[in-house]
């Protein structure tokens, strides 16, 4: 078995292998390096090549089909988890933090009198 994604337009997608994205590879012009273009052809390329290196990085290469359907189903769970949790978060904790080191740095204290004067 193959591992499959789809690359294309809205309209049209077609299946690529992971074969056919490793022949890409070793057919770019560039020499097999990552290139920044506005063809389709080197889109499909880099995302072939993207495609590739998120599978042996992961090791998801190694895997049946029903267990990577289940790996990257709980993998893109957690990627949007923390994606979620610091679009939440991190500006509060950034607030906090500024408002502690301005106290620290000398910073003036907002008043309750200034305000409502």
């Amino acid at each position: 078995m193959d591992a499959y994604m789809f690359v294309g337009s809205r309209n049209k997608l077609w299946p690529i292998s992971l074969r056919d994205c490793s022949a890409l590879l070793l057919k770019s012009s560039s020499g097999g390096r990552f290139r920044y273009g506005m063809d389709v052809k080197s889109l499909k390329e880099s995302l072939c090549w993207l495609y590739y290196q998120y599978l042996l990085v992961t090791g998801v290469y190694v895997l049946e089909p029903w267990e990577q359907a289940i790996f990257n189903s709980i993998f893109f769970t957690m990627v949007a988890m923390v994606i979620y949790t610091s679009y939440v978060f991190v500006p509060i904790h950034l607030r906090l933090a500024l408002q502690f080191f301005s106290g620290l740095c000398g910073g003036q204290e907002e008043s309750t009198v200034a305000v409502i004067n």
